[in-house]
């Protein structure tokens, strides 16, 4: 909520005092249920499973308040669906055009995709001190969709740390590189936070089209790097390079990107006249733009020939079978490859074979 507070307040905008209720209101419940159930220090997977569910759906209800309060949202549960849009990362919305929102409504939106993007509860892991780490590991058995987890070493919340401080100099190196390209700042911060959670929540209703090329050219290349599983970079960060491509969903997911680019801009080129360094660039940013469903446009293509759509209809299906196993518990997977280096220890983690 600070950061749409801060907003509001220097675009002078009054929905920002909706943020500030209801970050107080947060606040009291949160200390007041800490107070009821301090004294149940008994936390077992059951209890993990349920923090998780009714994590997300009070997150829903409470997050829409300020979008439905503030009155640019009329109805209660279309500012839910919008604000659970955006923390799972599903991009949707209910706006007919989104420029519509003020300042701090919109740069809520486009933040509900970061914090959603790497995952609420591995956040809440990151910063949050519990009661001790068999507590976060129940956690994020419970937010795994599939994977079976199992710990030998301490301090998981060090493993989400990693995580997040690779995402946050992907996203200021982004806000940098847009900056450069003479972007506005708010416009720079909201692209940059809603790419690297790759929802895709936008400020302009023609998405990314209105930008300069140079700035469609940074969301192309940083929706494809937000896009990569973050085990690469950390294999990058210890200096195992060759470990780090021989990661086999990174090989496919830069052959299936390259392939699939190229075959979109030769089908452009000859079925609809457009040079070929035209269609390159949309065809680069389109297919990253659905590959990593971030979803953001430059063109309508629509207009472009079918193939595009059966091309990006299989990179969908293949990003949707990724997806989910991806960011949210990789940071899980880089926390052990840190203590297999560091420690000698392990702790695997390796999909279900029931």
């Amino acid at each position: 909520m600070l950061l749409p507070l801060v907003t509001a307040v220097i675009y002078r905008e009054p929905a920002g005092r909706y943020f500030f209720i209801t970050g107080v209101f947060a606040v009291i419940l949160g200390h007041i249920l800490t107070k009821v159930f301090s004294a149940k220090n008994r936390f077992y997977a059951r209890e993990g499973f349920v923090t998780v569910s009714l994590g997300w759906i009070v997150l829903g209800l409470i997050g829409a308040l300020p979008l439905y309060l503030s009155g640019e949202i009329p109805k209660y549960i279309d500012a839910v669906f919008e604000i659970v849009s955006g923390f799972t990362t599903t991009g949707a919305s209910i706006a007919p055009n989104v420029e519509d929102f003020s300042y701090c409504v919109n740069l809520s939106r486009c933040f509900s995709h970061w914090l959603g993007g790497m995952g609420v509860l591995v956040f809440v892991l990151a910063v949050l001190p519990l009661a001790g780490g068999g507590q976060n590991l129940r956690l994020m058995k419970a937010e795994s969709p599939g994977p079976s987890v199992s710990k030998l070493v301490p301090k998981l919340k060090t493993s989400a740390l990693y995580l997040y401080a690779i995402y946050m100099f992907l996203t200021v190196l982004m806000f940098i590189f847009l900056i450069l390209g003479r972007m506005p700042i708010y416009d720079a911060l909201c692209t940059s936070i809603g790419t690297a959670g790759t929802g895709g929540y936008g400020i302009k209703a023609d998405s990314i089209g209105s930008y300069s090329p140079y700035i469609q050219n940074v969301c192309t290349v940083f929706m494809f790097l937000f896009g990569v599983n973050f085990n690469f970079y950390f294999f990058i960060l210890i200096k195992r390079v060759k470990e780090a491509f021989s990661i086999e969903e990174v090989k496919w997911y830069f052959i299936v990107y390259a392939g699939a680019s190229l075959l979109v801009a030769l089908n452009v080129t000859f079925a609809m006249g457009e040079s070929f360094f035209y269609s390159l660039h949309h065809a680069f940013f389109q297919c990253a733009s659905v590959m990593t469903t971030t979803g953001f446009s430059t063109v309508d293509f629509d207009l472009w020939p079918q193939v595009f759509e059966d091309d990006n209809a299989g990179a969908y299906v293949y990003r949707g079978l990724r997806r989910q196993h991806r960011r949210r518990y990789e940071g899980f997977e880089i926390y052990n490859l840190f203590q297999n280096r560091q420690e000698g220890a392990f702790m695997s983690y390796s999909p279900q074979k029931r």
